[in-house]
């Protein structure tokens, strides 16, 4: 009986333990990356103030950030590349997630409203709408 309530105590322990290692992973972080059509050049993505005006630039710096990251995207139109670049694409690091639909003012996720707030993600990189140069 003995060796039987140390087996149970043993378990309950690990299932302990085990609890407190996924929540902690759980409870990691998540940084917010902001991007808003026609926001300043010089916006680092910190905020909606300071977000960045294109999506290529939230998702280079995601890929060295740490962490789950979330990158908030303002309505507009975003293309990879702003020079007409077609070898360019959109790649996302791991553990991001992307968003669209915000006005460019939400402090939460459930805020935003992407029927209203169009977030277009376009590969068309000559003229518009002509379909057999891209």
């Amino acid at each position: 009986m003995r060796n039987y309530i140390e087996k149970i105590k043993f378990v309950v322990l690990c299932l302990v333990l085990g609890a407190a290692i996924s929540t902690s992973a759980w409870a990691q972080t998540t940084t917010i990356i902001y991007v808003r059509k026609g926001a300043a050049a010089s916006g680092d993505g910190t905020t909606w103030a300071k977000a960045y005006p294109e999506l290529q630039q939230a998702l280079t710096a995601s890929s060295s950030m740490p962490g789950n990251k979330q990158i908030w995207v303002a309505h507009g139109e975003y293309r990879p590349s702003e020079t007409g670049d077609r070898t360019k694409s959109f790649q996302l690091a791991s553990q991001t997630f992307l968003y669209g639909g915000f006005a460019g003012n939400e402090s939460s996720l459930s805020a935003r409203n992407w029927r209203k707030n169009r977030t277009v993600l376009t590969g068309e990189m000559g003229a518009l709408f002509d379909k057999s140069d891209n």
